[in-house]
């Protein structure tokens, strides 16, 4: 009860699940200690009064925050957070992690594609789910896909990317998003 009057029961619970879920597969990684070195900063005063067992834990929650739940903290707290675990960050976002329900498995509708023939630039726009990993592929047949970008974090509900292509694209050619 006092969780919910101190409205922290989420945050409680995501911590909690990090050390039930990560503290053992990833505390002793050496790319983890890697990131926490790098990054030289301790995210909170727990997590430096008990560096051993709640560095991961308390890296996690902000990372879950400015990753998945940005709408929900002020612009200054996304980039303080993002000053101090820069590098954690990337180590979270090198991960596979299943997100399902925070990251729904649905296919991404395109909204925009354009190619420019002189520039050899394609530029494509889909809608997406906050903190969602994207691939873009192409294919000439529907068979044989190949990757043309992958791991793409969406940051909003409509990412875009350009990319230049050091082919000639075929006469026609397919592209597909989809979640990594």
């Amino acid at each position: 009860m006092k969780y919910i009057n101190d409205g922290i029961l989420e945050e409680t619970l995501v911590h909690e699940a990090t050390h039930t879920s990560l503290d053992s597969r990833l505390a002793k990684k050496p790319k983890w200690i890697a990131a926490q070195k790098a990054d030289d900063d301790f995210i909170s005063k727990y997590a430096k009064d008990y560096p051993n067992r709640e560095y991961l834990a308390e890296s996690y929650l902000p990372y879950f925050a400015i990753r998945y739940r940005q709408d929900r903290i002020s612009k200054s707290l996304v980039r303080k957070i993002k000053q101090a675990i820069l590098n954690r960050i990337k180590y979270f976002d090198s991960l596979v992690l299943e997100m399902y329900p925070v990251i729904r498995r649905e296919a991404p509708r395109v909204d925009q594609l354009f190619y420019s023939e002189d520039k050899k630039l394609m530029s494509i726009s889909w809608s997406s789910q906050l903190g969602a990993k994207y691939i873009i592929q192409s294919s000439s047949d529907f068979s044989v896909w190949k990757t043309v970008v992958s791991h793409l974090i969406a940051d909003t509900s409509l990412t875009s990317m350009s990319a230049n292509l050091d082919r000639k694209v075929n006469t026609q050619e397919f592209y597909r998003v989809g979640l990594e």
